[in-house]
Order: structure tokens, then sequence, then C-alpha cells
């Protein structure tokens, strides 16, 4: 029987990460991954206006060969989040030695 496209985006980031999907049978946890370093939640959805500004700021970014990188805040709230994405954050990581190659 063929995967669920979720569980099948869970192995794949996973994957990536150099780890392997937490299994999580009735539990109540975010964590998708195993990772001594990050608890990682996938998600897999069809759109967010997240996606429309990233790929506004990676075209523009592409043409000045850097890597973008969108900060996103609630107003009143002190949070701020980075999206980038996954093979940048990976490849970074990677040079940084935080993960093996």
């Amino acid at each position: 029987m063929a995967d669920k496209a979720w569980k099948a985006e869970e192995r794949t980031v996973a994957r990536m990460f150099g780890t392997s999907r937490a299994l999580q049978k009735g539990t109540d946890t975010k964590e998708d991954i195993i990772s001594d370093l990050f608890m990682v939640d996938v998600k897999l959805r069809k759109r967010w206006e997240i996606q429309r500004w990233y790929r506004e700021l990676k075209d523009a970014a592409r043409k000045k060969d850097k890597i973008p990188i969108l900060s996103i805040r609630e107003p009143g709230k002190r949070i701020r989040l980075a999206v980038v994405e996954i093979d940048y954050l990976v490849s970074i990581m990677k040079g940084a030695s935080l993960l093996d190659d």
C-alpha cells in the first residue's frame, strides 16, 4: 500500500537531516522527525500566503545571487519567524559541520 503524501513528506525531510521519521502512536507531540538539535513539524498544504511572499523574494534574491530569508511576525507579538528553503538550511548546516554529509 502506498504511503499517504504527508508521511512521504515527513520521510523526505527526515532524510535531508540525516535522520528518520518519529513514530507517534497517540502521542501529543509536534515532533515529526527525530533530531537532537531541532523539533521539526512537517506540514503539507497546497497554498499559504507565505509561499507567494517567499516566491517574490526568491525571484529578487536570485537576481543578486543571495539566499532569500522571509521574516514574519504578528503585530504585538515578540516572536519572529524566519522562512528559508530547507535545502538552503541543510547546506548551511553542513557547511558549519552541524550535519554529516
